[in-house]
């Protein structure tokens, strides 16, 4: 009997100290689980809840409350609505049914914009598969960081190839709204303006402009003045996460979408030239990465758009007069070739005007070469008071000039040729000697003028001005100062 009571005693010692290894190893094993940094769920093999760590309700907005109740089903609704395609949560869940031996792995994305990958293998006693565990880890910010890291690599080739491109454009227009257009591509968003600094007026011009956008911004800014001309006032870039909360914005624009926005300076060396501004019609669409893509954008598009203003510039100069400022023969031919087309194309009017200074060897003969340069300026600044805007007005060669009309028919035209020639008839042309070989005077010039007009039978521009050159001729014959006009079928005064 004695030694029964004694047996009973020490089986119930050895039950007592297996309870506390059980709540021991539990207790390490809670603890353990509660540490790591991952959301731990232990499943088992009917898919119940046998166990999860505090990290994991939290990363699932799961109630502790709902949590002690394990009711799978009312967990299981509570987590599918966090979720922005819940059908790849359950295809994961089928995938881990249909093998039970298999280690799987993939990724949640969640409404809130949060990111978690899910690792799950068999939960083994023995070697007998009694449930799974999975855990969740929070990749939120690595795939952030890792889009941004790509979405820069990607950026940064952009500008590169952008660059190369760009260099090579030297037509100044198509360059800016190429400018406008790759800054959208570099980038993304809704629209882009490009504005450029003109220093005769004091203000921003918008020179170019892509997208889309919902309303028509200004083509002028003054410094200071909203967006871009806080950009210029400061001459740094500009990020605006909401236009609708910015304290610098222009209130006529508040009935608009909000917006972000992202502008920098065009600006070669300490030369400011002008401003990109891109917008996006979703608050806080760009970041700090974009405006500093933007703004080595800027760098290269200031570099472009310096060349095409000097190859401009080359291009103005190979085509205009060094002694007069008019057009030369080459660059007449250019322009009137344009005109010509556009006036068969459309069937308009044309009319061309030849016209030579009367004895002008005698000024050279008589007081030098560097008189008759004078006379040459005074007669093309007269022609330039003269004529219209939309006339081109060259030096044909020698003291010999040429002048299209577009939109003027003969008559028009005659009445212009006439005026000239009178204007040219009234000059008091000041002469002074280079180097004193005589004192200053007066000299008066007179001038002869052919007239043609465009008709039918007039196939090229040279051709019309072939018609225009013998009214001149004729003007010589009969008498100079005057005007000769071409008629088909002859000459008449």
């Amino acid at each position: 009997m004695r030694r029964e009571q004694a047996d009973l005693k020490g089986r119930g010692r050895g039950t007592n100290q297996t309870k506390e290894t059980i709540a021991e190893a539990l207790s390490l094993l809670t603890a353990a689980l509660e540490a790591t940094a991952d959301g731990i769920l232990i499943l088992d093999n009917d898919g119940a809840v046998a166990l999860c760590n505090k990290k994991f309700l939290s990363m699932w907005n799961i109630p502790e409350s709902l949590a002690s109740k394990r009711d799978n089903k009312k967990m299981l609704g509570h987590v599918i609505n966090q979720l922005k395609d819940p059908q790849d949560f359950f295809a994961g869940i089928r995938k881990m049914h249909s093998m039970p031996e298999a280690e799987t792995h993939d990724v949640l994305e969640f409404r809130d914009g949060r990111i978690l990958e899910r690792f799950s293998h068999p939960h083994r006693l023995g070697d007998e598969i009694v449930g799974r565990v999975l855990s969740f880890r929070d990749i939120t910010d690595r795939r952030r960081v890792e889009g941004e890291n790509e979405r820069r690599s990607r950026q940064l080739a952009l500008l590169h190839k952008t660059s190369v491109e760009m260099t090579a454009e030297l037509n100044l227009n198509a360059l800016l709204q190429s400018i406008a257009q790759r800054s959208l591509n570099l980038i993304g968003g809704h629209y882009c303006n490009c504005y450029l600094y003109q220093p005769e007026l004091d203000l921003m011009e918008r020179v170019a402009k892509a997208g889309k956008a919902p309303f028509t911004s200004g083509l002028t800014r003054h410094r200071g003045e909203g967006f871009v001309g806080q950009i210029w006032a400061t001459g740094a870039p500009l990020l605006v996460d909401d236009y609708h909360a910015w304290p610098g914005r222009k209130r006529e624009y508040d009935g608009f979408p909000s917006r972000t926005l992202v502008g920098v300076p065009i600006r070669w060396h300490e030369e400011f030239l002008g401003v990109l501004s891109v917008m996006a019609f979703l608050p806080h669409r760009y970041n700090q990465t974009d405006m500093e893509m933007l703004d080595m954008f800027a760098t290269q598009a200031a570099i472009a758009i310096r060349n095409a203003r000097l190859y401009e510039k080359i291009e103005q100069t190979a085509i205009t007069d060094d002694l007069t400022g008019l057009f030369n023969r080459r660059g007449f031919f250019q322009l009137g070739e344009r005109e010509f087309e556009r006036t068969l194309r459309f069937n308009r009017p044309l009319t061309a005007l030849m016209l030579d200074i009367d004895h002008f060897k005698i000024v050279n003969d008589t007081y030098s070469h560097a008189s008759g340069d004078q006379v040459l300026r005074a007669l093309s600044d007269c022609l330039r008071q003269n004529t219209r805007g939309i006339d081109v007005v060259g030096r044909y060669g020698g003291e010999e000039f040429a002048l299209l009309m577009p939109e003027a028919f003969l008559p028009e035209a005659t009445q212009l040729a006439e005026r000239v020639r009178q204007s040219v008839d009234a000059l008091s042309i000041p002469i002074s000697a280079t180097q004193g070989d005589f004192p200053p005077f007066n000299i008066h010039i007179t001038v002869s003028i052919g007239v043609a007009d465009l008709t039918n039978n007039v196939p090229s521009l040279n051709d019309l001005l072939n018609r225009a050159d013998q009214a001149l001729y004729c003007a010589k014959a009969a008498g100079r100062n005057r005007v000769v006009t071409w008629m088909d079928g002859g000459n008449k005064k």
